[in-house]
């Protein structure tokens, strides 16, 4: 409780590889201006659950790689307000100083290549079930939407991801969903139908979803 993280704004790769580590509680955590979360718990072998519920993500850039090769994870509870208005692909400015503007440019002297949301939960085999029907995208914009590549690759164990309602969350640009179930061997349904083009050149299709399937044998 004395662990005070109101002003932190980088979480990023904060217990990567902590192999022994079999539970970890963040439930005090106050991430209100946390910009990166990439690869916080990543390569946890041992970790077996995790509680995100009280995670704000209203100012997170990137939220990538979070649980990666997390293989003994069984139990994960996301952010019951799970915010990506502010998530990002591409290169962000990391040089605008304390405020972190909500905007991004390609920078490759100050920035750093962000992902979005690619590869959250890849490896993570043992991982049955997961509960995201509480994303939203509040600032109304397609760059949270642009890359879900590899989410639940090699995901062995998954059979149910829980989404949001039909048609909830809108986007107004392309989106690539490359590798999103590969290897989920007993994945036997996925709806995707919460996500709605906005954008009045498009149609509703994602603009990449190569082997986005692959492997799925049930």
């Amino acid at each position: 409780s004395s662990f005070i993280t109101s002003e932190v704004r980088d979480m990023r790769e904060m217990f990567y590889g902590c192999k022994a580590v079999r539970l970890i509680d963040v439930n005090t955590f106050e991430t209100s201006n946390v910009v990166q979360f990439r690869s916080m718990f990543a390569e946890c072998e041992n970790l077996q659950a995790a509680d995100l519920r009280n995670f704000n993500t209203k100012s997170a850039w990137e939220f990538s790689h979070v649980f990666e090769n997390c293989k003994s994870l069984v139990d994960v509870a996301m952010p019951a307000a799970f915010d990506m208005g502010s998530m990002r692909s591409g290169w962000m400015n990391y040089s605008a100083g304390t405020q972190y503007p909500n905007t991004w440019q390609a920078e490759t002297d100050a920035g750093y290549t962000t992902m979005g949301m690619t590869y959250i939960f890849a490896g993570c085999s043992n991982l049955p079930y997961v509960d995201m029907s509480g994303i939203s995208n509040t600032a109304l914009i397609s760059a949270s939407l642009t890359e879900w590549d590899g989410m639940f690759k090699d995901c062995a164990s998954l059979t149910e991801v829980k989404w949001p309602e039909r048609n909830s969350i809108p986007f107004y640009d392309l989106v690539t969903m490359r590798y999103m179930f590969q290897g989920c061997t007993s994945l036997k349904y996925a709806d995707l139908s919460f996500l709605r083009c906005e954008h009045p050149s498009y149609d509703d299709n994602p603009d990449n979803i190569n082997f986005m399937f692959e492997g799925c044998t049930s």
